[in-house]
């Protein structure tokens, strides 16, 4: 992460799958994760459903999604889903 980071990239980790996985990363400075700690893998109408009823609730607000922004274990399945569907 360190490499990536003195680069100016940012850092991806995929098949985070519990909270001590989701700590370590956030403490070495991982940027973005995805995983079974934050949802299921879901269909694409579900990820779809999910993205707008996130997109509709910080409309017109400033929001940033990041490993830190995530406490609350049903909003981290819904914004991982929604950033996951639109990655694939």
């Amino acid at each position: 992460m360190q490499l990536a980071h003195s680069l100016r990239l940012e850092v991806i980790a995929e098949g985070v799958e519990n909270r001590e996985q989701l700590t370590r990363l956030r403490e070495l400075g991982c940027n973005l994760m995805q995983g079974f700690v934050f949802s299921r893998p879901v269909g694409a109408e579900e990820a779809e459903q999910l993205y707008w009823e996130i997109h509709n609730s910080v409309s017109g607000s400033s929001f940033t999604l990041n490993a830190a922004s995530c406490d609350s274990g049903l909003l981290e399945g819904q914004i991982e889903s929604a950033v996951t569907f639109g990655a694939r």
